[in-house]
């Protein structure tokens, strides 16, 4: 804002925000309290200095897009740049933060959404209420878990999945935000799960044990007891023949038969043999494989083992080199065709970042390069 005009305004009112939407803030009377100033009434000036809106509201948050939010008599609403009240002041909580359209209003405890046009698309009647993403709203009514579309319908009722500890299950359930993939959302309704478009209209069909999410094109369900591998019109690419299975990265996925893991790719074919404890996720071509033993080491996208499964602990690669951990317990490095190029003897050792590693030695810490050689961190 312009000093000048900054003080001149400043001699009438005793608060003077600056411009947004060509329009601010001002405030008559009310005390200062530090930054803030208390029991002042509200108005709005443009850049003429002219009282556009008059000083009446409790409180007045900057234009946004057109709109502010105001206070007048406890209650909250939204008005244009005229001052005309497009959402009048009945809610106890409003602020002018839209998310595709819709913005989350609260009253008597109770929350719903309005549109930018004052109309409430969906009613106060939640216990609690998210932002819309992906034209989709994560709503609570009762203790029960629902999602609202763009036009205020509830889609479906989501019962939250635990574990045998009585844990909400991660795995299959993200309590904070619509989980899309490809596309795609996993829901449950009356115990069974399917997938929903963004429409929220059903793409899949409420079958399924179990569902996880849609990777590479593909999504692991369960049916029948075993698991397989669906595309996103739902027809089954991978037949239900696993005891567990995982999302594909990359093209592969790794799954279980007999409790042996291994690795297929997205026809099914197995490239790693169902003979480990724990296949991990490639990386740089290697993935970690780990034993019953709980001896760990390395295997290529061909099967081949690059590493018998001597490690104690061990990392994935990052830059051609990967953090093994041998039975002293000490840490060293190997490359990628299993060669221990840097000799286990750390305390600690961490992932290659921009050719330096963090390493700890006979307690102090150091940075070393792919050679093992100290360096000094730029």
């Amino acid at each position: 804002m312009d000093e000048q005009l900054k003080n001149k305004l400043l001699k009438k009112y005793s608060c003077v925000k600056e411009f947004k939407d060509d329009l601010a803030a001002v405030a008559l009377g009310g005390q200062r309290m530090g930054p803030l100033t208390l029991f002042a009434k509200w108005g709005f000036v443009d850049k003429e200095g002219r009282e556009v809106i008059p000083c009446k509201y409790d409180i007045a948050e900057d234009f946004r897009e057109g709109l502010a939010a105001v206070k007048l008599n406890g209650k909250r609403g939204l008005i244009d740049k005229t001052g005309c009240e497009i959402v009048p002041c009945k809610y106890d909580i409003l602020t002018n933060s839209f998310y595709e359209g819709l913005a989350a209003v609260q009253l008597n405890d109770k929350w719903g959404y309005i549109d930018k046009t004052g109309k409430e698309v969906a009613p106060c009647i939640y216990d609690k209420a998210d932002h819309f993403c992906d034209g989709i709203a994560r709503v609570r009514r009762d203790g029960h878990l629902a999602y609202l579309n763009a036009f205020g319908k509830e889609l479906i009722e989501c019962q939250d999945e635990f574990d045998e500890n009585g844990e909400l299950d991660s795995t299959y359930f993200n309590p904070d935000k619509p989980d899309y993939h490809d596309g795609l959302a996993r829901f449950m309704i009356d115990g069974k799960w399917g997938y929903i478009d963004k429409a929220g209209q059903t793409a899949i069909p409420f079958i399924y044990e179990k569902a996880g999410n849609f990777r590479d094109g593909l999504a692991h369900v369960k049916h029948g007891g075993k698991y397989g591998y669906i595309d996103t019109t739902g027809q089954v690419v991978i037949p239900f023949e696993y005891d567990g299975a995982f999302d594909f990265h990359d093209g592969f996925a790794s799954a279980y038969i007999n409790h042996k893991c291994g690795v297929i790719d997205k026809t099914g074919r197995v490239v790693v043999p169902f003979e480990y404890f724990i296949v991990c996720p490639f990386q740089e071509d290697l993935a970690i494989v780990k034993e019953s033993s709980s001896r760990f080491g390395y295997v290529s996208k061909n099967g081949q083992a690059v590493t018998h499964c001597e490690y104690k602990d061990a990392g994935r690669f990052h830059e051609g080199l990967a953090r093994v951990q041998d039975w002293q317990p000490k840490w060293g490095y190997i490359d990628n065709t299993g060669k221990e190029v840097i000799p286990c003897h750390y305390e600690y050792a961490g992932d290659f970042s921009d050719g330096v590693a963090k390493v700890i030695s006979n307690g102090k810490t150091i940075y070393i390069d792919k050679t093992g050689k100290e360096v000094v961190k730029q």
